[in-house]
């Protein structure tokens, strides 16, 4: 009965009288047995922020085009299951200290992808972040956005330099 009761008011609002006052005096015991929730297992470590890819292309004419993902906010939910598949790759390119030659990978896909590899003279990656707002503020303004470039390469003499090296 006292498990039932555990459950029932462990998760409840932190308003409630019962949350409130009484289930700090019995929490230890609880502790103690090991009859807690631990939600470690499904997050231990939750985000604090969204990072992504942004890749800018230099052009020998000095003009210059960017990439980035489609925000996931936009995207149809087929698109939301085709970004998963991608996701990883997304974050291992943006890393600063990422694999070199996953970067140059993603990069020489770009450049064949959109035909830049003519015309492109340097390509500069980026890691783009964003605090994620709490579950509980979502009515707090959109974060800052924060920019840092973590790679430069060079298509016309396959050259690259890893900035945070």
């Amino acid at each position: 009965m006292l498990m039932v009761f555990w459950m029932i008011f462990w998760d409840s609002e932190r308003s409630n009288p019962i949350r409130k006052y009484f289930i700090p005096r019995i929490q230890h015991w609880f502790i103690w047995l090991g009859l807690t929730a631990e939600w470690k297992m499904f997050s231990p470590d939750p985000p604090l922020r969204n990072i992504w890819p942004l890749v800018k292309f230099t052009f020998s004419n000095d003009e210059f085009a960017i990439w980035e993902p489609e925000s996931i906010s936009k995207m149809s939910v087929i698109n939301k299951i085709r970004y998963k598949k991608f996701h990883k790759v997304y974050f291992e390119v943006s890393r600063a200290k990422g694999a070199t030659q996953a970067k140059r990978d993603f990069i020489d896909y770009l450049l064949t992808k959109y035909s830049f590899n003519d015309s492109c003279i340097k390509v500069e990656v980026y890691t783009v972040s964003q605090k994620i707002n709490s579950f509980y503020k979502q009515s707090e303004p959109e974060p800052e956005i924060f920019k840092q470039l973590v790679f430069t390469f060079h298509p016309e003499l396959n050259l690259s330099n890893n900035d945070n090296n």
